[in-house]
């Protein structure tokens, strides 16, 4: 059986969300900020479509979910994938104008902090001969360590500009990632995500992106890590 939308709502119900809780510049990762793209999910708003390829997909025009190839129960590796691509939504559904570069940055921390909670071990230690990928997964553990992003040390912090920038480079020199410019902003016809089944967070929604700038949010190539 596909991987489907109950899975997906499983992943976002992990109490390992609990212990994540961090920012990296306007994006918090956190069991709250999941816990609405698990409503958004619910009612509908965002879709999630089984899909057929090795790696799942969030499409900030479509507001849907494309789920990777596979079938349940899911491994960790395939949870904390979906949970990258569900912290693409956490962007969409605050119309947040990121970079999308620091999207992914967010997307990748996200995902290699919840599979080290979920399996507690060294970190890798050396990039040494490693291809783009090796160095981002090394580059990423290092500021989780930094951070004490796997710890209760750890909650609340936010990633410095500077290392968010490093990480982002790191992100560029993957090839699927090189074309995106460092001052790519998205789409501006992308703008957050409709409410049409929820009048009361519909009025939420309109309620705090009043008190912000409209930001946008477009969807970038994504790649697996394991």
């Amino acid at each position: 059986m596909p991987i489907t939308r109950d899975d997906v709502l499983a992943v976002l119900a992990d109490p390992l969300l609990s212990r994540m809780n961090f920012s990296i510049g306007e994006i918090f990762v956190n069991a709250r900020e999941y816990g609405k793209v698990a409503e958004y999910i619910r009612d509908g708003d965002i879709g999630v479509i089984p899909g057929k390829d090795p790696v799942a997909y969030y499409d900030g025009r479509l507001n849907t979910i494309e789920t990777q190839q596979g079938n349940g129960p899911l491994g960790l590796a395939d949870r904390a994938q979906i949970l990258h691509e569900c912290t693409h939504a956490i962007a969409d559904i605050n119309a947040l104008a990121v970079p999308r570069l620091n999207d992914e940055v967010a997307g990748y921390l996200a995902q290699l902090t919840y599979m080290h909670l979920a399996n507690p071990g060294p970190f890798p230690a050396s990039a040494k001969g490693a291809g783009p990928l090796g160095r981002l997964v090394v580059a990423m553990g290092e500021v989780i360590q930094k951070y004490s992003l796997h710890q209760p040390t750890g909650l609340g912090v936010s990633i410095s500009d500077l290392d968010i920038w490093k990480l982002a480079t790191d992100v560029h020199r993957m090839p699927l990632y090189a074309r995106i410019k460092p001052s790519d902003m998205g789409n501006p016809k992308s703008r957050g995500v409709p409410v049409k089944n929820n009048q009361m967070r519909a009025l939420r929604a309109a309620l705090t992106q009043g008190r912000r700038q409209t930001h946008t949010y477009t969807p970038s190539p994504r790649i697996a890590i394991f």
